[in-house]
C-alpha cells in the first residue's frame, strides 16, 4: 500500500483528487508478487504463488513452488460498471 501512495504521490498533488485516483490506478511501482494492476472494479490483478515449507540443513524456510494462477482477478471484475 505504501507503495502504491509513494508511485502516485510522484505523479499527481494530493488536492487535485481526481488527479490523485487517476495516479493511483496507475500502480505503476514494483510489487514484491511481480506485475501489478487493477481491475475495472478496483481488485488487483496479480500472479498467485504456491509455496511450500521445508527443511533445508536443519532450517525451516519457506519456498515457492510456482505460479498457481498468473493473472488473476476477482470472478466479478467482468461485471463491474466502474
Amino acid at each position: 500500500a505504501a507503495q502504491l501512495i509513494l508511485s502516485a504521490l510522484e505523479k499527481a498533488d494530493v488536492s487535485d483528487a481526481d488527479a490523485f485516483r487517476a495516479a493511483l490506478r496507475e500502480a505503476d511501482f514494483e510489487s514484491v508478487r511481480g506485475d501489478f494492476e487493477f481491475a475495472a472494479n478496483q481488485h488487483p490483478i496479480q500472479d498467485i504463488y504456491v509455496r511450500e515449507v521445508t527443511q533445508v540443513d536443519g532450517t525451516w524456510t519457506n519456498r515457492v513452488v510456482g505460479p498457481s494462477l498468473q493473472d488473476h482477478s476477482d470472478v466479478y471484475g467482468d461485471d463491474c460498471q466502474m
